[in-house]
């Protein structure tokens, strides 16, 4: 049976010798895995541009519980205008792209979770400035839809402390962790590379902690590299 939804892509490997198989996040049917054939052939309809990370789209696809399944119709769902052509935020979609791969599972509907990282991703692509801080808010406030209960900055820190040595002054990053936790995606807050880079290992800690994640990615190295 044909169903639409809107999707947003993780990730995609070659597949023989022009086709690929894609893990999409789907407003339907949450994680899916999609047998795109002859996607990277010349005369392909879909083109392979489609299927780089995080880009949204509009699908009728066919669904078959416990399957890789296949997509009959494909568009972009809402184009980017800058996500995926400066440097600075490619490098945060890649990151993203790659944790959101290891963090989502489910294989059924999740509307709110969908809604969140639909429209957060929007209002990233549509800021032009000011959008530095945006990883740690999504991934802070993307706790609460995977089941982590964090009130404060005090959770988070207890649970990296009884793992490892905190940073030096780690406690002075508390009111900025909850700011994040806390605010709207246009509230921003003011803080160095520095700090930035000293919340992001407090906040990989915590997930590596409680959801065994791994936290040494190569995107994670190129995302370090392009804000240092």
């Amino acid at each position: 049976m044909l169903h639409k939804t809107r999707g947003i892509v993780l990730h995609y490997i070659r597949y023989r010798d022009t086709s690929i198989i894609t893990k999409i996040y789907t407003e339907r049917f949450g994680l899916q895995s999609y047998i795109v054939n002859g996607v990277r052939s010349k005369s392909a309809k879909s083109k392979i541009a489609l299927f780089q990370p995080l880009t949204l789209l509009d699908m009728v696809v066919y669904h078959r519980e416990n399957s890789i399944n296949r997509i009959s119709e494909i568009h972009i769902g809402r184009p980017y205008h800058s996500l995926h052509t400066e440097i600075k935020k490619s490098s945060i979609a890649l990151f993203l792209a790659e944790l959101l791969q290891q963090l989502l599972h489910e294989e059924e509907e999740n509307t709110e979770l969908f809604d969140f990282i639909f429209d957060g991703l929007t209002y990233f692509d549509s800021q032009s400035e000011a959008y530095e801080n945006f990883h740690l808010q999504f991934l802070l406030q993307l706790s609460r839809f995977l089941g982590l209960e964090i009130s404060s900055h005090i959770d988070i820190l207890k649970e990296v402390e009884e793992h490892e040595t905190l940073p030096p002054q780690s406690e002075a990053f508390g009111e900025a962790i909850d700011h994040f936790l806390q605010s709207a995606w246009h509230e921003s807050l003011q803080i160095t590379n520095a700090q930035r880079r000293t919340i992001l290992d407090i906040v990989l800690s915590f997930y590596r902690y409680q959801l065994g994640i791994k936290t040494d990615s190569k995107s994670l190295m190129i995302f370090r590299d392009v804000f240092s």
